[in-house]
């Protein structure tokens, strides 16, 4: 039984490779560059006595704190990415999108910012997620975040 034995060349198989890597790397957008509605300081509140805020600045750096207790606190930092399903921290962290981030009628839904030193703000933004991925047990779930942009 003769078989055939296809041979691909070298050059041919990385100039696949590549084009491959760059594909997947470009489906993701640093936020500062398309999806500025994620920038701002994000809080949310998470069971009963935990928070959890989402610093974003303006050159795509987040930082995100969770306190569950006041001994437990968790804190990743990266480079914020966004598309249209996820929002990642970093190269392995990251959050489905429940509700993209979007202006809420303050008449029918209202969250007061905790004073973070600038006082009390009325929240006009909002976006929910669902929880860091890969497996924080601790803060699993869907949370809605909320910014003020005053």
């Amino acid at each position: 039984m003769n078989s055939i034995i296809v041979k691909y060349p070298m050059k041919a198989t990385l100039t696949f490779i590549c084009i491959l890597l760059i594909t997947i790397s470009s489906c993701k957008k640093e936020v500062a560059e398309e999806k500025n509605e994620f920038i701002g300081s994000w809080y949310a509140t998470i069971y009963y006595d935990g928070i959890a805020t989402l610093n974003i600045s303006e050159d795509s750096y987040v930082t995100y704190n969770i306190w569950i207790e006041p001994d437990n606190h968790h804190k990743y930092e990266g480079i914020a990415r966004a598309n249209d399903k996820h929002f990642k921290i970093g190269r392995t962290k990251y959050f489905d999108i429940i509700e993209y981030p979007h202006i809420i009628d303050t008449a029918t839904e209202r969250f007061l910012l905790p004073d973070l030193g600038e006082g009390n703000k009325l929240a006009n933004w909002k976006m929910v997620l669902d929880g860091m991925k890969p497996g924080l047990l601790y803060a699993d779930g869907k949370y809605a975040f909320y910014k003020a942009d005053y």
